[in-house]
C-alpha cells in the first residue's frame, strides 16, 4: 500500500521521474520500478528524481521506507519471542496433566500438595506477562496451536477450573496457597479482562460444572472473593475463548 502511495504521489506529474541516461520522462511501470527501489534502496541510479522538488520527495520516499521496514522487523522479533513464550507456559501448564480430572489426580497423588504449590509460584507472573503481550501485540490473539499441549487458552481454562476443585486438605498441609490461588485467579482474570474488552464475548450458555464442585470449599470461596469476574461469566468467557481457539469444553471436563 505505501509502494502504490508512492506511485500515485508521483504519477502525478509526467516529469517526475526521467531516465538518466536519456533525460525522457519515466513510463508508468518505470516510475512504479523507482519508488520500489527508494523505498528499500537508494536506487540503482538508472532513474531519478527531476527538479528539486522531486529529489526532496524521493528523499521522503526513502525516508519513509527505512522506517516502514525498521518497524516491521522490530516490530516482528518481539513479536515472534512472544507466541514462544505463550507455547513454553501452555506446555508448562499441560505438564500438570491433560484435563482438569488427570491433574486433579495428580495433586492427589502428592500427598502434601507441595509440587502443585510450587507451581503456582511461578504461574501468576507468566499469565500476566502474557497479557501484557497481548496487549502490545494484538496479532498474538491469532495465532493457535494444533496441539492442546501447546494451545494457552485451553490450559488457562483447565487451571481456573482445577483451582475451584482444590480440596481443603491442601490449604491445611501448604497454607501459602491461600496466597498462591488468590494471585493466580487474579492473574488469570486479567488475561481474561485483556481479552474480553477486545477479541472475545462471553458464550450464552455457561459450562457444565463437575459432580465434586462444591461452592463451600475453600478454594471456590477465594476464586469467588478475588474474581472480578462473577464466576458463572468467568467460565463463559473461558468456555468463549477454548472454542474460539477450536478446542472443546469435553476435552477438558472434570
Amino acid at each position: 500500500m505505501t509502494w502504490l502511495g508512492w506511485s500515485l504521489i508521483y504519477l502525478g506529474s509526467e516529469e517526475s521521474i526521467i531516465n538518466s541516461n536519456t533525460r525522457l520522462p519515466a513510463q508508468i511501470y518505470e516510475t512504479v520500478y523507482f519508488v520500489g527501489f527508494a523505498l528499500t534502496t537508494m536506487g540503482t541510479g538508472d532513474f531519478i528524481p527531476s527538479g528539486t522538488l522531486w529529489q526532496l520527495v524521493s528523499v521522503l520516499t526513502a525516508l519513509n521506507g527505512l522506517v516502514l521496514i525498521t518497524l516491521s522487523i522490530t516490530y516482528a522479533i518481539p513479536v515472534f519471542q512472544a507466541i514462544a513464550d505463550k507455547r513454553a507456559l501452555s506446555s508448562q501448564f499441560a505438564i500438570w496433566g491433560d484435563s482438569v480430572k488427570s491433574i486433579l489426580t495428580y495433586i492427589e497423588n502428592d500427598l502434601n500438595y507441595k509440587t502443585f504449590a510450587d507451581h503456582l509460584k511461578s504461574a501468576p507472573a507468566q499469565i500476566l506477562l502474557t497479557s501484557q503481550n497481548h496487549l502490545a501485540y494484538p496479532v498474538l490473539h491469532y495465532f493457535h496451536s494444533p496441539t492442546t499441549r501447546a494451545s494457552l487458552a485451553l490450559q488457562i481454562a483447565v487451571l481456573d477450573e482445577v483451582l475451584r476443585y482444590l480440596p481443603d486438605e491442601a490449604f491445611k498441609k501448604q497454607p501459602e496457597l491461600y496466597v498462591l490461588v488468590p494471585n493466580t485467579v487474579k492473574a488469570i482474570t486479567e488475561f481474561l479482562a485483556t481479552l474480553s474488552s477486545v477479541y472475545i464475548e462471553a458464550a450464552q450458555e455457561e459450562p457444565p460444572i463437575g459432580e465434586s464442585a462444591n461452592s463451600e470449599n475453600i478454594a471456590y470461596r477465594l476464586t469467588e472473593q478475588y474474581s472480578t469476574i462473577p464466576i458463572s461469566t468467568r467460565r463463559r468467557l473461558l468456555k468463549a475463548l477454548v472454542e474460539e481457539n477450536g478446542w472443546s469444553w469435553k476435552q477438558l471436563a472434570p
